[in-house]
């Protein structure tokens, strides 16, 4: 968003999956919340948030958007002054982020957003280690990070920029995805699928430590021809640097893995849609409710392009011949105790209602994991066939199915 479209408004409240963690102007904490390290600096935002895990980090971006208003993030604020003029910007304390894990073996720290050095020297200093800190023992470890970080090792060891290995980072929007969206909008061969998608892992031990409890957006791409084509192809997307690229050629039976659905049964509640053209709009509402901002985060919603041979119609195909849409929808969480089965339904149905306004006409049978009539799943000439022939074999409608055609009368 650029500055002059930037609207100046005061939060009158904060998001709920941030209660408790945003104080705004008037708040008997608001002085000493907005204060930073350097006390000559008056910061004024419009209000300061206190995340405490990464989601309450993508929930507050969420919420600063919501409000028109841009975010500002600071650690201890040594730096303060060159921010300037708060007033329409939520700042994003990360005091309460303090988490370090140490591995001696691989001679790394990993630290979240609002740990300052000497916590890390202390916890360095207990495996015979040694940090890059600077000067200050209470700056913190992002912020002079990312200015370069110029320790009194420096001369031998360089910059602490430089020994970075990876970072964990909440984006402002749905950038990925308006890329995705962008590439399958225009001309893309037939052997060319991609699906976008959303994905939360959960905390479990089964999951890979790298990815376990984190979210992501992925972008899977699936193309059977020429890999040069493909490679062009992906071009757009792979600009946006992202955070890994798995592309490679696989055999057969590998592409049976690569969506990760679960190949064990799980408890769930998950449902689907079909939808025309998605514009940016559809596009921002998706993220909106799909994305880090969701009421309740999901295991994973899904956009798959269809069109190609998916969507043309053959004469002698049967009953269902092709679909009728662009994009199919699915959206789905797990539901491992029962409490979980109300806000994942919940927030399943958010994420169809975001799309309703670009529901196609008809629905895909299979990703109809709850109740639907069955005339959506079949054209109209299609169902009326299908009821006859149930009349025919099953007049007196003894076999039961998950979404039945009534008889023909």
């Amino acid at each position: 968003m650029s500055t002059s479209a930037i609207v100046s408004r005061r939060p009158t409240r904060p998001d709920h999956s941030l209660d408790g963690k945003v104080i705004l102007p008037g708040d008997a904490r608001f002085d000493s919340a907005r204060r930073a390290w350097n006390l000559a600096i008056d910061q004024r935002p419009a209000a300061v948030a206190f995340p405490e895990s990464a989601a309450d980090v993508a929930a507050a971006v969420g919420y600063a958007a919501g409000h028109g208003l841009r975010i500002a993030a600071q650690g201890t604020g040594h730096n303060a002054g060159p921010l300037g003029p708060l007033a329409d910007t939520v700042l994003l304390r990360t005091d309460k982020m303090r988490g370090i894990q140490i591995d001696p073996q691989a001679r790394t720290a990993r630290v979240e957003a609002g740990v300052v050095w000497i916590d890390v020297v202390h916890a360095a200093a207990r495996h015979g280690l040694a940090a890059l800190a600077g000067s200050s023992p209470d700056v913190g470890v992002v912020g002079y990070t990312l200015g370069g970080g110029l320790s009194f090792l420096g001369r031998k060891h360089g910059l602490a920029a430089r020994h970075v290995l990876a970072a964990d980072v909440v984006t402002a929007d749905g950038t990925v995805l308006h890329a995705w969206a962008d590439l399958v909008r225009g001309e893309v061969p037939d052997e060319f699928t991609t699906v976008g998608r959303f994905v939360n892992f959960p905390p479990i031990p089964q999951i890979p430590e790298p990815i376990r409890g984190k979210s992501f957006v992925i972008v899977e791409a699936y193309h059977i021809g020429d890999p040069a084509q493909a490679d062009a192809l992906l071009a757009p997307l792979r600009a946006l640097g992202p955070v890994n690229d798995t592309i490679t050629t696989v055999p057969m039976p590998a592409l049976s893995h690569l969506h990760m659905d679960p190949e064990q049964p799980v408890p769930g509640v998950g449902d689907g849609m079909m939808t025309g053209p998605l514009p940016g709009d559809a596009i921002d509402a998706f993220v909106q409710a799909a994305g880090a901002d969701a009421a309740f985060p999901l295991t994973t919603i899904e956009l798959r392009h269809l069109g190609g041979e998916l969507g043309r119609v053959r004469p002698g195909n049967g009953a269902l011949s092709s679909l009728d849409g662009q994009y199919l929808v699915f959206a789905v969480g797990s539901t491992p105790v029962p409490e979980l089965t109300a806000p994942v339904t919940a927030q399943v149905k958010a994420v169809k209602d975001a799309l309703a306004p670009w529901t196609a006409r008809r629905m895909y049978l299979n990703y109809a994991h709850t109740p639907h009539p069955a005339a959506p799943f079949w054209t109209d000439q299609a169902y009326q066939r299908l009821r006859q022939i149930k009349a025919t074999v099953d007049p007196g409608d003894l076999i039961r199915s998950n979404h039945p055609i009534p008889p023909a009368r």
